[in-house]
């Protein structure tokens, strides 16, 4: 399972969380149903509505991290704004690649065995099998270019709307694409609280430490 190859394979660092070290779910673990939609066919959009700092995002870190070592395939992931993106991309997301033992293997590399720096870049990387790109969504025409089977929409709340709509017409000539979006909701007329309504509504449940029964969480 996704969540298993996780576990055997994730090392987080002190800049990506708060609990650094090898991945676990204990403390987050409405994310494991979450990370078998991306190895489901029949899953092909993703809405994460849920609180800061709630582990939405590394959610997505594992996800994509299976997809480039497991099933490899375009993906484009794009940002409020093109400053947001480089930084994300630097601080966060690349450091996740090199420690990721799973995902270092297929970093592109020189001769000599280290990284090579032209093609493993903060906009743009290739992977041994497949390619990222990580762009601002400041401009629509940043998004034109990128024909995608993996779409990550981050913070999708201060995304411009019809950016957002031209980003979806990336993945309709795959038949296998999947479209993964989070936001942390700002209203109720945000773009992640309407795709909350347009999907299953999915809710996840604790039992009260009282007596038991399942409340919502």
């Amino acid at each position: 399972t996704v969540h298993e190859w996780a576990v055997k394979n994730v090392e987080l660092s002190a800049r990506i969380t708060e609990q650094p070290g090898p991945y676990s779910t204990t403390l987050h673990p409405y994310v494991e149903e979450i990370l078998e939609c991306v190895n489901d066919p029949y899953v092909k959009r993703v809405s994460l509505c849920w609180g800061s700092q709630t582990s939405k995002t590394t959610t997505f870190y594992v996800m994509l991290g299976f997809v480039i070592d497991q099933d490899p395939r375009a993906i484009l992931w794009v940002f409020p704004n093109l400053a947001l993106c480089k930084a994300f991309s630097s601080d966060r997301w690349m450091p996740f690649c090199r420690e990721s033992k799973a995902l270092v293997k297929h970093l592109p590399r020189y001769v000599d065995g280290s990284i090579d720096s032209d093609r493993f870049t903060l906009t743009k990387q290739e992977f041994a099998r497949c390619t990222m790109n990580l762009v601002g969504a400041g401009s629509s025409a940043n998004v034109r270019s990128y024909p995608v089977s993996v779409l990550v929409l981050d913070e999708i709340d201060v995304i411009e709307e019809r950016t957002r709509r031209e980003c979806m017409d990336r993945v309709k000539a795959m038949h296998n694409y999947k479209v993964l979006q989070s936001s942390t909701p700002v209203s109720e007329h945000g773009g992640i609280w309407q795709e909350f309504h347009e999907g299953d509504r999915r809710r996840y449940m604790m039992p009260c430490p009282h007596c038991g029964e399942p409340m919502l969480f």
